[in-house]
C-alpha cells in the first residue's frame, strides 16, 4: 500500500513538473510577444497590401527571374536620389557571387542621364510611394525603405532573402 502511494506521488510530481514547464513557457511566450521583444529581423517595411509589378503597370518590366532593387522617385535631380543610386550600385558590388542574381532599376517620372550600364529605367507608376524597394523574381514588392536609407540595412535584408530564396 505504501509503495502504491509513493508511486502515485511520483506520478503527480512528474505531471506537475510537466504542466508547470508548459505553463511557464506560455507565460514567457505571451509576455515577450506583447512587450515587443520578439519580431521580424528585417530592416525594411513589408509592402502592405501585397503588390505586384504587373498590378502597378510598370511598362516593359520583366523580372527575368532575378531579384530587383528599385529606386522609385519623381525627381532624381536631387542629391539624395543620386546618392541612393550610387549606394545601391556599391551594394550590388558587395553582393559578390550573388550579384548576378540581382538587377537594379530606377522608376522615374523623367528620363535620367546616367553612366551606369546596369541600371534599367522605367516610368514611375502613379500609385507607388517613393523609396527603395526589393522586388522578388515573381515581381512582388517585398520590402520598402525610405529614399535616403543607408545601404547596409538593405544589403543585410537582401542577403537574407537571397540565402532563403528557392527562386531567382
Amino acid at each position: 500500500m505504501a509503495d502504491q502511494a509513493k508511486a502515485r506521488r511520483q506520478l503527480l510530481w512528474m505531471f506537475g513538473i510537466a504542466f508547470a514547464a508548459l505553463g511557464i513557457s506560455y507565460i514567457v511566450y505571451y509576455y515577450a510577444q506583447s512587450s515587443g521583444g520578439w519580431g521580424t529581423t528585417n530592416h525594411g517595411a513589408f509592402v502592405v497590401p501585397p503588390t505586384n509589378a504587373q498590378d502597378l503597370g510598370v511598362d516593359g518590366f520583366d523580372t527575368q527571374e532575378k531579384w530587383w532593387l528599385w529606386v522609385a522617385t519623381s525627381d532624381c535631380d536631387q542629391p539624395a536620389c543620386r546618392d541612393t543610386l550610387e549606394s545601391l550600385r556599391a551594394l550590388h558590388i558587395l553582393l559578390n557571387r550573388d550579384a548576378r542574381r540581382v538587377m537594379r532599376a530606377a522608376l522615374l517620372e523623367h528620363p535620367l542621364d546616367h553612366d551606369d550600364d546596369h541600371l534599367h529605367t522605367y516610368a514611375l507608376p502613379e500609385d507607388l510611394t517613393p523609396g527603395v524597394y526589393i522586388v522578388d523574381p515573381l515581381g512582388n514588392l517585398v520590402l520598402r525603405y525610405p529614399l535616403d536609407t543607408e545601404p547596409k540595412p538593405v544589403l543585410e535584408d537582401l542577403k537574407r532573402l537571397l540565402k532563403l530564396s528557392q527562386i531567382g
